[in-house]
């Protein structure tokens, strides 16, 4: 009998990937496609469900052109899809009626800053989570109030209105109707803490009826089937893109570490008590189960622009961001260590622990772009550190683990590092998210991962940067708050 394969579709921010793991750990097949993102006016950021959906199919077919007839030797798949994406369905159909609106989407902040009003504490006791527009609740209820054919589609009784891997789960398995899991639902402010069912009480304050959601399931459990090739594969788990990362390293660990996952967003994660998380920052579920035992939890923290953040600014001063772009950059910045101006990052919301809307990014002081560009990537770095100032006061951080595209990049970790003054090993494993996955159904496939450290650094400029950065977002928060 030949060994056991399993396969990880990971549909993120910017492209959708297929990986198939061995029995250890090996990726023996993957493939990749870019996605495209449009955004229609400030605040609103969105993607087509018919191009996301066919990048997945896309790059279905290559790994099994790859693999050719070991197809059959993949016993499981798992789809990983952006957590708070959401699209309108047809629920009859399966059809979308609307575009996806993006995780980074905040177009509907004003109505629940208003409508949260004073309902902060509740919400955060009840969710886990802050009254934030990422998350799907606002966004539903910007689709049903502005959205002509969503608004029929509902007194039809055939509207649904779905995380995205609601969606990319119904079509890639041909199933009648859409199921989502519970972490992705939690997502929404729309479920009560690692719950399996949508909360009445939420349901009831923001005005959502219960008809118009899909039905919700464990994180692992019976999805259906996807083809591969010619063969059927079990879909056996479903969930968020950044909720495995931290998985991945199995009890390589202990809880002292803080694991940063650095793409699109950044997150910062840390095994801690949920009563022990602190305020500003969010209880997030990885994977949810039937036996609340089983249950995963962690506090995180959020940067809701990172690489986001670095393409942004690619647009906006034409460079382009090359390797050697970096190290010119960086002998630059050593050459003028005192003329590097702070980057205020506000291309979309900012995220946690200070939650200020999207608005106008801009730097301290004119500079040459080089020192302009190292500003942008500090400003990830230093919002990363923000979060983790908050972690390290309930619980002290040994060390530092960071994974995903951004980690590539030598400066980027060095400079976590000497900012936070903690050891930084980072992962030889690009795909830290969907090898965590790929552990929930085969859990050999966590592999031989290798680390490459990064020892702290005393920088008195960067964390003289830092100060004046905090301090800038200490005001910013006052005035917006």
């Amino acid at each position: 009998m030949a060994p056991p394969y399993v396969l990880v579709l990971d549909q993120g921010g910017h492209s959708s990937r297929a990986l198939v793991f061995d029995a250890v750990g090996c990726v023996i097949a993957n493939a990749s496609e870019k996605v495209s993102t449009q955004y229609p006016a400030v605040g609103c950021v969105e993607q087509n469900p018919s191009e996301i959906l066919q990048s997945l199919r896309d790059v279905i077919a290559a790994v099994a052109a790859q693999l050719g007839d070991r197809c059959k030797d993949i016993i499981a798949a798992a789809l990983i899809v952006q957590r708070s994406s959401l699209v309108a369905l047809d629920e009859t159909s399966g059809e979308p009626l609307s575009p996806i609106l993006s995780w980074q989407d905040t177009r509907h902040a004003c109505w629940l800053t208003e409508k949260s009003k004073n309902q902060l504490p509740f919400l955060r006791q009840l969710t886990g989570l802050r009254a934030n527009a990422h998350y799907g609740a606002s966004k539903m209820r910007w689709l049903l109030d502005n959205t002509a054919v969503v608004h029929a589609a509902a007194r039809q009784n055939r509207l649904c209105l779905a995380p995205l891997a609601g969606y990319l789960c119904r079509c890639l398995t041909e199933a009648k109707h859409t199921a989502i899991d519970a972490v992705i639902a939690s997502r929404t402010l729309l479920t009560e803490m690692s719950a399996l069912q949508w909360s009445p009480t939420l349901l009831d304050f923001f005005a959502i009826p219960q008809a118009v959601l899909p039905e919700m399931r464990a994180s692992l459990a019976d999805y259906g089937e996807i083809a591969v090739g010619d063969i059927k594969v079990p879909l056996r788990l479903l969930g968020g893109d950044q909720s495995f990362f931290m998985l991945s390293y199995g009890t390589q660990f202990d809880d002292g570490t803080v694991f940063i996952n650095a793409g699109t967003g950044a997150f910062v994660q840390q095994w801690m008590p949920t009563t022990d998380v602190p305020q500003q920052l969010l209880v997030s579920p990885l994977m949810i189960a039937a036996d609340p035992k089983n249950t995963v939890v962690v506090a995180e923290g959020t940067v809701n622009a990172a690489a986001t953040a670095l393409d942004w600014w690619q647009q906006q001063s034409g460079i382009v961001l090359s390797d050697e772009f970096w190290q010119k950059a960086e002998l630059t910045c050593c050459r003028y260590p005192n003329e590097i101006p702070v980057f205020i990052n506000r291309i979309t919301a900012s995220g946690s622990p200070d939650w200020l809307p999207a608005g106008e990014s801009f730097f301290s002081t004119e500079a040459a772009l080089p020192l302009k560009t190292m500003a942008v990537l500090e400003a990830i770095v230093f919002a990363l550190q923000r979060n983790m100032d908050l972690l390290e006061q309930r619980k002290l951080c040994s060390t530092i683990v960071v994974s995903g595209g951004l980690s590539k990049l030598d400066i980027f970790c060095q400079r976590i590092a000497n900012l936070s003054g903690k050891l930084v090993l980072r992962s030889s494993d690009m795909e830290a998210c969907a090898r965590g996955a790929a552990m929930q159904l085969l859990p050999s496939a966590i592999g031989d991962q290798q680390f490459e450290q990064f020892d702290p650094v005393v920088d008195e400029n960067l964390c003289k940067r830092y100060q004046r950065w905090t301090a800038q977002m200490d005001q910013l928060s006052v005035v917006d708050g």
